[in-house]
């Protein structure tokens, strides 16, 4: 059987940063035009929806879990039909 070692270091990594939501919020600062995606609206009409509204309905839901009580670090299902 062969073995493997690695030398142990002093140097400890670095602590991730940032969250799901990064990748929202950067693209409606690059480009907030840009379709990000459809959606059907209340008439079952497809609509584009461009990565600055993604972004602000994905601040209207946080600060929807905010009033509920939802904090940093909280565990959230949410259980839907598949959906943005």
């Amino acid at each position: 059987m062969r073995e493997f070692t690695n030398p142990v270091t002093d140097v400890q990594p670095e602590p991730p940063v940032g969250g799901l939501a990064d990748a929202v919020f950067d693209n409606a600062r690059t480009d907030p035009l840009h379709i990000a995606l459809g959606r059907k609206d209340d008439q079952g009409r497809w609509r584009d929806v461009t990565a600055a509204e993604f972004r602000d309905e994905v601040v209207a839901l946080a600060k929807g879990l905010l009033a509920q009580g939802v904090r940093f670090g909280d565990r959230v299902a949410i259980m839907s039909r598949t959906r943005y």
